[in-house]
């Protein structure tokens, strides 16, 4: 796949639990040279205590405010303060099946563990009424933001982990020289068949799509 280059300073990714939003966002950060903020850091205290949302709404409002950034988080709040500024989304759009799975073995293994992208939070039971209800409520919510809040947003849904790591692969081996120089082309988009034809323009994507 070629490598296509373009300018990407503040980058959200968003996905279910399990998704893989933590690895992917991490993997970014690494390759654009670029700050990364996990939201559930912020929206929690330690001992999965949460904070106030107001006081989280304003520190989310002063992250989206920096030049740079990557923000990994699925938050219905955060959404009409960081999609403004961001101009690229990363959806990673996986099955539901495999971010269950995902959460379940996370949880067993990492059971009791302080979670490095949490701020003192253990790792405990999977969030799993999350996971089964993503795809009616959290991912038609996600649709409806972007079409309410980032239509100008380069849009970047990948299905699956074949999709992630091609697009992975497009950012180079090293992180890039300027945090400017980044992966995509408005005119790289590959035609998706009829079951997503009723769904946005955007949406239309068979491998990872650039709105």
């Amino acid at each position: 796949m070629a490598k296509h280059h373009t300018c990407m300073r503040r980058l959200l990714v968003v996905g279910s639990p399990g998704a893989g939003k933590t690895r992917l966002s991490g993997l970014l950060a690494d390759k654009l040279g670029l700050p990364l903020i996990h939201l559930d850091y912020y929206r929690f205290n330690p001992h999965w205590v949460p904070v106030e949302r107001q006081h989280w709404l304003s520190l989310t409002a002063e992250i989206a405010a920096g030049p740079q950034w990557i923000i990994d988080g699925t938050w219905e709040g955060s959404f009409p303060i960081c999609m403004p500024r961001a101009d690229t989304l990363i959806w990673l759009d996986l099955p539901r099946s495999t971010c269950l799975r995902r959460v379940m073995l996370r949880s067993l293994r990492n059971f009791g563990r302080l979670r490095p992208e949490l701020n003192g939070c253990r790792e405990f039971l999977p969030c799993v009424p999350q996971v089964w209800s993503y795809p009616a409520k959290q991912r038609p919510n996600i649709v409806h933001k972007i079409e309410r809040f980032g239509r100008h947003l380069s849009v970047i849904r990948l299905r699956n982990d074949h999709e992630t790591d091609a697009f992975i692969a497009t950012l180079g081996d090293k992180p890039n020289r300027s945090p400017m120089s980044a992966v995509g082309d408005r005119s790289s988009t590959t035609r998706l068949g009829a079951d997503m034809s009723h769904s946005p323009r955007w949406l239309r994507g068979n491998s990872f799509r650039l709105w």
